[in-house]
Order: structure tokens, then C-alpha cells, then sequence
């Protein structure tokens, strides 16, 4: 092992020392959103991870924190026709709109089992088409755009459009007269859609800190989802599955790091690529479907989110100043917190 990868490995400890990771001392929320046209829809996710506040050298004790900040988190986009959900994966298309980030994605990946992440700001059906508004994180930097997104043969193309000027769409309440219930609704919108948040934990002591309406569970797996009602009829569609029970010797080498949460085996990955007319460099069109995708592992590492408005246009404080120094010496750490969608 060289004298750099050692010295890191100290860090890891030495740090993990400072930020005790107790299923007690952890709270998550999860948003997500049920952008319907009447008979197929996409639903983003996001799922936060927080902490107790209390940074090294601060003297706040976290057992006595009266304040929470957010860990990390990461966004995925699911496409729901109806009967199966997709979970999508936009790093084929991302790779070949813009081929110069490939290099860097390939390099951080290989550092730090990075994956490539993305922001769904807003989703219109408009005259028969969607349209996304989103934002891509490759390594260090995002790229922002406006996409028509296909459904039927599951691929994308930029299109210059002012968001601002498009109009508001078709939103419905339902999904093949099927209506749609949120699992915690909420006053927040993603775009036009409501959104459901939810905030989690497995300890009364979170709610000493924790900046949400959070609700103490007793089960070590607890289901996001939302229903669909019809005629007395009930079909209830979970999105993912948390880990409630991660404890920090989970992530102490050379243990292998447990998963913060995982999707269902009933969700497909669908590997989103650029629509044929768009790009000559795309292959051949269709659904492009996998069990399992090298670039969107069914359980992805938590990342940092960089520092942007999210979905739902909230400025969200993404890493508290307690974890600056972690977070810019060892992105590796954040690898151990989650392994998820995309």
C-alpha cells in the first residue's frame, strides 16, 4: 500500500471516530413526486441523510445537539407506464451528448465507485411529448438542459426551449383512472406536482435535533410508496426501501459497507440513450432495459450533493460546516453511506 493510500486510510478511521453512525443518531427524508400526464408518469426521489450537528473542536457535544445538518443524499428519476416502474439511467445518453466528461467519469469511478447523478428540476407533458428540465453532475462540475424524453423507446434530446416560457402541461391526479395517493403529502411542489415527505428514524433521541417532522419506527426496513385507488381496489407501488438499522461499525474496514437503502426486484433499470435523430453517433433505438447496470447499481453510494436549488426550488443546505473538511479530504468516505437507483 503506497504512503498516500495509508495515510487515507488513517483519515477514514480517524474520522469515522469524529462522526459516530448510529441507526440512533441518523434521520432520513425522502421526497418524491408523481408527475402524471393521465396515463404513464415520472417520478424523481430524493433521499437526505442528517446528522447531529456537532463539527470537531466545536465543543457541542452530539449526544446533547440541538441542531441537525444534512450528511448527503442523492436524486433519481423513475418512469411509471402504468403497470411496470422503471428506474432510469441516463449515463448512456450522458456519455454521448457529451463525450469530453467520459474520461473523468470513467477515472472517478474507478477512484471511488462514482456514479453519475442528476437533478429532475421540472417535467411538462406538452401536445403528446415530455419535456425534462435537468441537471447532470459528472465529477466536479453540472451540465444543465431541456430534453425531450421518449417513452417508448427510452432515450433523450436536447432542445432549445425556455423552460419559463413553456407552458404548464398536462397534470392529472390519476393513472389510467387509477387516482394517485401520496404517502406523506406535503405543501411542497416539484414543478406543478405535489410531493410527498417523509422523515424517518429509530431513536426519540433524533427529535431532539432533527429539522423535520420526523416519526420514530421500530422496523429495521420501512417502504416508501404511493397508492393507486380504484372501485375499492388498491395497488400499492414502492418506489425503495430503507435500512433503518446502519450502525457505524457497518462502515469500519474491512467491513463491506451495508447499503442505506435499495429498490425493489420488481423495478427495472432502464438505460436511457440519446433518441436516433438526435445524435449520428447513437446506435439503434428501443427499450433499453437491464437486470442490473454497471453505471446505476441497485445500491449506489451516497454522495455529496453539490450546492444547488434543489427540485423542489429550495435553496437546500446540502454538507453543514462540520463535515467541510471530511467531505474535501476523502470523497471515498461518502462511498460507505450509501450503495442505490442510479
Amino acid at each position: 500500500m503506497s504512503r498516500l493510500m495509508s495515510y487515507l486510510s488513517f483519515l477514514v478511521l480517524a474520522l469515522l471516530l469524529f462522526f459516530p453512525l448510529t441507526s440512533a443518531q441518523e434521520v432520513y427524508e425522502v421526497k418524491y413526486a408523481v408527475m402524471s400526464n393521465g396515463s404513464d408518469a415520472l417520478i424523481p426521489l430524493q433521499v437526505l441523510t442528517y446528522e447531529p450537528y456537532c463539527p470537531p473542536l466545536s465543543g457541542i457535544n452530539c449526544a446533547n445537539a440541538t441542531t441537525g445538518e444534512v450528511l448527503g443524499g442523492e436524486e433519481h428519476l423513475f418512469y411509471f407506464n402504468g403497470s411496470q416502474l422503471y428506474l432510469l439511467n441516463f449515463t448512456p445518453a450522458f456519455r454521448a451528448l457529451y463525450p469530453n466528461y467520459s474520461t473523468l467519469l470513467d477515472q472517478s469511478r474507478a477512484l471511488y465507485h462514482y456514479t453519475l447523478g442528476q437533478s429532475l428540476n421540472g417535467a411538462r407533458f406538452i401536445n403528446g411529448s415530455w419535456y425534462l428540465d435537468l441537471t447532470f453532475y459528472p465529477p466536479m462540475t453540472h451540465v444543465h438542459g431541456i430534453y425531450l424524453f421518449n417513452p417508448k423507446n427510452l432515450c433523450i434530446e436536447p432542445v432549445n426551449v425556455s423552460w419559463l416560457k413553456l407552458p404548464k402541461g398536462k397534470i392529472s391526479d390519476e393513472i389510467n383512472g387509477w387516482r394517485i395517493e401520496l404517502q406523506s403529502p406535503s405543501f411542497k411542489k416539484w414543478d406543478y406536482a405535489n410531493v410527498s415527505d417523509v422523515w424517518v428514524t429509530m431513536s426519540e433521541n433524533a427529535l431532539r435535533w432533527s429539522p423535520g417532522p420526523t416519526e420514530v419506527v421500530n422496523s429495521s426496513v420501512f417502504p416508501i410508496y404511493f397508492l393507486l385507488k380504484k372501485e375499492g381496489h388498491v395497488k400499492n407501488i414502492t418506489l425503495v426501501y430503507l435500512n433503518m438499522n446502519v450502525t457505524r461499525d457497518d462502515f469500519v474496514p474491512p467491513n463491506t459497507p451495508v447499503p442505506g437503502y435499495w429498490f425493489p426486484d420488481s423495478v427495472k433499470i432502464a438505460n436511457v440513450t440519446v433518441c436516433e435523430k438526435a445524435s449520428a453517433n447513437t446506435g439503434k433505438t428501443g427499450e433499453n432495459v437491464t437486470a442490473n447496470s454497471t453505471d446505476t447499481p441497485h445500491t449506489p453510494p451516497i454522495k455529496t450533493t453539490p450546492s444547488h436549488p434543489t427540485s423542489t426550488k429550495e435553496n437546500s443546505k446540502i454538507c453543514g460546516p462540520g463535515l467541510v473538511t471530511l467531505l474535501a479530504v476523502i470523497p471515498v468516505l461518502m462511498g460507505r453511506l450509501k450503495r442505490r437507483v442510479e
